[in-house]
This record gives C-alpha cells, sequence and structure tokens, in this order.
C-alpha cells in the first residue's frame, strides 16, 4: 500500500513538473492580419516570449499557467495556452487632448526678431549693419568708406528684400553699391529688426532669401517731457 502511494505521488509530480512547449499565433481582431513584437508573459513569472514578423510564437511551460497579451497597440489579454492557439487583439484607442492653434497672419509669422539695445545702437554700429551682423546666418561686407552689405544665408543685394516699417522698400544708392541699402537707416533710429528667414511670407511682397525689415521707433513710447543726450570725443 506504500508502495502504491509513492508511486502515485511522483506520478502526480512528474505531470506537474512536466513542460509542454505550445506554438500559436497572434492577430488583429479587425483586419485578422498578424502582429508582430507582441509579448507574452507568463502571470507571477518573468518569463516571457515575443511573436516574429509573421504574428507567430513558441514557449515551453505548463499547460495551467496563464499569460498575459501586452502590446503598446492593442488591449492587454489574459489567456491559458494550448497548441497552435490564435490570439485575437482588439486595437486600443488612443485619447489625444484636443489642440487649438490660433495665428494673426499679420503679426505671427516665421522670424527670429532682434531687440536692439540702445546703448549699442548709439556708440558701436557706423550703420544699421553692425546690429545684426552677430547673428547665425549672417555675413557682412564691407563697401566704401564705412558702408557695409548684408548677406544672409548666401543670398545679398536684391535677393534680400529690406523693408522700413514694413512699408518701404530701400533700394541702392548707387549702381556700384558704395552705398549699400542700410546705409539709408541711422542706426538711433530703429527699434527692432525682424529677420524672416526664407521665402515663407507674402506680408511684405516679393521674397527670395530673407526679409529684414527695420522697424522704427514710436515716439509716444518716449518719456514726456525735454529728452536729448551729450557725447564726447
Amino acid at each position: 500500500m506504500k508502495t502504491k502511494l509513492i508511486l502515485i505521488l511522483l506520478f502526480n509530480l512528474s505531470l506537474f513538473g512536466q513542460q509542454t512547449p505550445f506554438k500559436g499565433s497572434i492577430i488583429d481582431a479587425k483586419t485578422k492580419k498578424p502582429i508582430s513584437e507582441v509579448v507574452i508573459k507568463q502571470t507571477n513569472s518573468e518569463k516571457f516570449t515575443q511573436t516574429d514578423i509573421n504574428g507567430k510564437f513558441q514557449i515551453t511551460t505548463n499547460a495551467n499557467n496563464a499569460f498575459t497579451i501586452i502590446h503598446m497597440n492593442y488591449k492587454n489579454k489574459i489567456v491559458t495556452l494550448s497548441n497552435n492557439i490564435i490570439i485575437e487583439l482588439i486595437a486600443k484607442p488612443i485619447d489625444l487632448d484636443a489642440i487649438i492653434i490660433t495665428a494673426n497672419p499679420l503679426k505671427d509669422i516665421s522670424q527670429s526678431t532682434t531687440i536692439l539695445d540702445n546703448t549699442k545702437a548709439s556708440s558701436q554700429p557706423r550703420n544699421i549693419t553692425d546690429l545684426f551682423k552677430e547673428i547665425n546666418g549672417f555675413g557682412v561686407q564691407k563697401r566704401g568708406a564705412y558702408a557695409s552689405e548684408p548677406i544672409f544665408r548666401a543670398f545679398r543685394y536684391e535677393q534680400l528684400n529690406v523693408q522700413f516699417d514694413g512699408a518701404s522698400k530701400i533700394l541702392n544708392a548707387c549702381p556700384n553699391r558704395m552705398d549699400p541699402i542700410t546705409t539709408h537707416i541711422i542706426p538711433e533710429e530703429i527699434e527692432k529688426i525682424e529677420l524672416i528667414k526664407g521665402p515663407f511670407t507674402v506680408r511684405f511682397g516679393e521674397n527670395f532669401g530673407g526679409i529684414i525689415n527695420l522697424v522704427s521707433k514710436e515716439p509716444s513710447k518716449e518719456n514726456k517731457g525735454i529728452i536729448g543726450s551729450v557725447e564726447t570725443g
């Protein structure tokens, strides 16, 4: 009797510890197409596998173990494996918050705006070009005794649309370009410079390489009263 009991226990233990290979495939519940890179993870264990490019997988485990099917684009599913099982996954909807984009077509344009320093504008530059020559993409070519020509990303001359207060297009003073466009503007009168890179707007008329809009100061923004400055040299 004892011998029979021991044999039964050993038989049950061997059945309990027996590992069985399982094969299967995972498909989309709607399109019936195979899903690759799906993780098949044994519940409460670190054991897992994943599907190949054809949606197929193989794993060796006990027959009664539960597995969690995981994929970032599908809802998780808990199954008990059987040989040649076909598992269908339901796509998981991704809810995004509403995004409202608003823009002012007269003001909001792709550009980089440089606010000028009054001290720098009144002391350092010889002409307005010196105020933005340090900006990435800009270069300056010497013209005449003090004048300089702006160059932006290899665009120069009429390839650049130079505007004054967004209304008046500035042209060269002489044919040999000894007086470039920017020499017509006094640096102290400029509040900021709008640099519009590339042909991405028609706000200031035709444009090829870029737009330089020189915005002058508004007298109404100055403090009321008598204002002046003294320079020595």
